[in-house]
């Protein structure tokens, strides 16, 4: 009876920890509210340039209403933010105003969505529900395989 208390008791940890870890993932997920807004109606000017270290990548800076924004090519959807720059029109950047490098979280031009918030939100690293399934699944395997080695 001790051993079916132990896996019962062990099931409930790898529950309770995955719910714990789904509410952290939940809690550090930023929301399009949490970002400032700057807009512009006007072609927006752009300056190009690699940089000079190594190894050596392209960099993009732009303003539009006086918030300057930096985009290099390692963000995702650096070609697709270069192409809505080039082709001008109503232009629409979501930044955090507390972030000093006022990175692009969403921009939109001429009302469609060039980069994403969702996609990007899951490339910086915060995912769905994947990572909170893994102490339960930790769990149960360990319970299944302790019962599988002693034969009962």
């Amino acid at each position: 009876m001790t051993k079916l208390y132990i896996s019962i008791l062990l099931i409930l940890i790898g529950l309770a920890s995955s719910i714990w870890i789904q509410k952290q993932i939940d809690a550090e997920v930023p929301k399009i509210e949490e970002y400032s807004v700057v807009s512009s109606y006007k072609p927006v000017k752009f300056k190009t340039r690699q940089t000079g270290g190594k190894p050596s990548y392209e960099i993009t800076t732009f303003t539009v209403s006086d918030v300057e924004f930096v985009i290099t090519e390692n963000n995702p959807f650096y070609t697709h933010v270069l192409s809505a720059l080039s082709a001008g029109g109503k232009l629409r950047v979501w930044y955090k105003p507390t972030d000093n490098s006022k990175l692009v979280y969403q921009l939109s031009q001429n009302n469609n969505i060039v980069a994403p918030f969702d996609k990007l939100v899951h490339i910086n690293g915060y995912s769905g529900g994947g990572a909170a399934i893994i102490p339960i699944l930790l769990a149960i395997v360990f319970v299944f395989s302790w019962y599988r080695i002693s034969g009962t």
